[in-house]
């Protein structure tokens, strides 16, 4: 059982009259439902687990991707930057001149970026795996590096097994 669930919600009304939602936590899902129930205009009575994920990168890249799929309103960012740091402001500088973390809203929904600098792992071993699945299935490495607002470099050392060679 995944620790990050993605959830359906068909009859969740925004209050700009959309309808349906998908999200993504890691509450209990009893929990956030609830939560949800006093944010939509007019109640819901159904709702579903579509997916169960360990890693959040996966799960914010899948929520944003059942989004687009059900034709439901997307979220601003994506799940795992805003869930890392609650006080982090957009453009605020994360960690010292080297090897920090600016936090942005690109013009593709992108939202962490890493800026230079030597760091420990940056990504999950899952995560690691679907970039490599995607370019195996047919994408490009431009898709993937503007998809996941990565650098083109770090994306190309991935997927030839520079980096991240174990996994």
């Amino acid at each position: 059982m995944g620790k990050y669930k993605i959830y359906h919600i068909p009859d969740f009304v925004y209050s700009t009259g959309e309808i349906g939602k998908v999200g993504c936590t890691k509450q209990k899902i009893e929990k956030r439902i609830q939560q949800n129930t006093k944010l939509s205009v007019s109640p819901f009575y159904s709702w579903e687990v579509l997916e169960e994920h360990d890693c959040k990168q996966t799960a914010g890249i899948r929520e944003r991707e059942l989004q687009i799929q059900y034709g439901y309103k997307q979220d601003l960012n994506e799940y795992a930057s805003w869930t890392d740091n609650p006080n982090v402001k957009k453009g605020q500088r994360i960690g010292g001149s080297r090897g920090g973390k600016s936090v942005m809203l690109g013009d593709k929904g992108q939202d962490i970026r890493v800026m230079g600098g030597k760091m420990k792992r940056e990504h999950s071993p899952e995560f690691i795996r679907y970039i490599r699945e995607l370019h195996n299935n047919g994408s490009t490495l431009t898709e993937i590096y503007k998809r996941f607002n990565l650098n083109s470099g770090a994306v190309s050392n991935i997927l030839n097994y520079k980096t991240y060679k174990d996994i």
